[in-house]
């Protein structure tokens, strides 16, 4: 029986002896898994420190329009520079540390309170760090057709007198080009040859700028407070006061051929919804009076559907946006400031005295527009049969003249 006991003891001992080994042996193997661990969630911070860092600069970069606050960036996408800007982003909660950081380098660089260029290419570099692990992200991004504006609006900044989408044709001999022509091609059918490239042609251009309006301008639940116009006759004046928004439903019911005197005589910043469920023939005897304070906004007319615009002359500020085609015939040469805007194609059949144009579809000039001053943008094709057309920013360089936030 003793020497059971004993011999029992004996296994015992040697099990004992084997599960200790085996425990030290596992050791270095539970500080690994543990280290591996620790890394993988470290490169995994790393990366949303990286890419918090992109995300606030993309950020600021479309939405500086009154000059950004640079200062935090990196001085250069070395590695010391990068280290030296290191921001701070999450607190440990054990330690009450801060263990996530980041740092951004942006090319073209941009000092202190500078405007970034609307449709530019910069290049972002975003460096994120936990504890001595660094992750790299780097992506190029291109702002948006304006460097930014008001509430819900972008400064417009076209680079010349035409931009295309595509192909730009003269078609009128006696013509006048003054400005830089940008498109993917020239065609000159009258055999003059000119513009040349070097010359107003400039070829395609380097940025596309966006010309689709989004769907929300054109919803009526976008605008809150819409006032109802109702005409209480054929032909009476509608004079606006106070600046909101208001709402006009389409045809008139005092009117099946949707013609009276003033269409609107307006204080500043007013808009003008024009709902119709069919296209609009709009047109105006003594035409459309927009205010003249270019300290302040401009007239808004918003169609929900395709427009041909005739009549009187439109004078004073007055911005225009279409959701369809626009043919615009309205008499007199003497505007202001006018910016016409629409989703769909757009025909010019009168002159235009300082004026923006912008199609998401195509633009053409007819020979009965025989003057144009201002800046002409298309997604699509550009056709001009007009005699002179001549750049000039006026409209675009003046308060409230804007495109619509969203801007394709």
């Amino acid at each position: 029986m003793k020497s059971q006991r004993g011999s029992m003891a004996a296994v015992a001992l040697v099990m004992m002896l084997f599960l200790l080994i085996a425990g030290f042996a596992w050791l270095p193997m539970l500080a690994q898994e543990n280290k591996t661990a620790q890394n993988d969630w470290e490169e995994q911070q790393a990366w949303y420190a990286a890419e918090a860092g992109f995300v606030r600069a993309k950020t600021e970069l479309n939405n500086s329009a009154d000059g950004g606050s640079w200062s935090w960036l990196a001085k250069s996408a070395g590695q010391t520079d990068l280290n030296a800007a290191l921001q701070s982003i999450s607190d440990d909660i054990l330690t009450g540390t801060k263990q996530a950081k980041y740092a951004v380098y942006i090319s073209p660089e941009l000092s202190t309170s500078d405007i970034p260029a609307s449709s530019t290419e910069y290049t972002i570099t975003s460096v994120g760090q936990v504890n001595n692990t660094q992750k790299i992200l780097k992506k190029t991004i291109t702002t948006a057709a304006s460097s930014g504006g008001g509430s819900g609006n972008t400064v417009i900044n076209l680079p010349g007198l035409v931009q295309a989408g595509g192909t730009v044709t003269i078609a009128n001999s006696n013509y006048s080009i003054t400005g830089d022509v940008y498109g993917t091609k020239f065609v000159d059918q009258t055999g003059n040859q000119k513009p040349t490239t070097g010359g107003n042609y400039k070829g395609a251009a380097s940025a596309t700028v966006a010309t689709k309006i989004p769907d929300s301008v054109f919803s009526q639940s976008s605008y809150t407070n819409l006032t109802t116009i109702t005409p209480s006759s054929a032909w009476v004046a509608i004079n606006i006061q106070e600046s909101g928004n208001y709402l006009m439903n389409w045809p008139l019911v005092v009117n099946q051929w949707s013609n009276w005197g003033y269409l609107l005589n307006s204080t500043s910043d007013v808009t003008l919804f024009v709902h119709s469920a069919s296209p609009i023939t709009f047109y105006t005897t003594n035409g459309i009076v927009g205010p003249t304070d270019t300290t302040k906004g401009p007239l808004t007319i918003i169609f929900d559907n395709n427009v041909v615009l005739s009549g009187g002359p439109i004078t004073g500020n007055v911005r225009i946006l279409v959701n369809g085609t626009m043919d615009y015939e309205v008499n007199g040469s003497g505007n202001d400031r006018l910016m016409v805007a629409s989703n769909g194609n757009m025909i010019l059949g009168r002159a235009m005295q300082y004026g923006l144009l912008s199609s998401n579809g195509s633009i053409t000039l007819n020979s009965s527009c025989y003057n144009f001053v201002g800046q002409i943008i298309a997604n699509g094709d550009v056709y001009i049969a007009t005699g002179s057309i001549t750049y000039d920013t006026t409209v675009a360089n003046t308060t409230g003249f804007t495109w619509p936030e969203g801007m394709e």
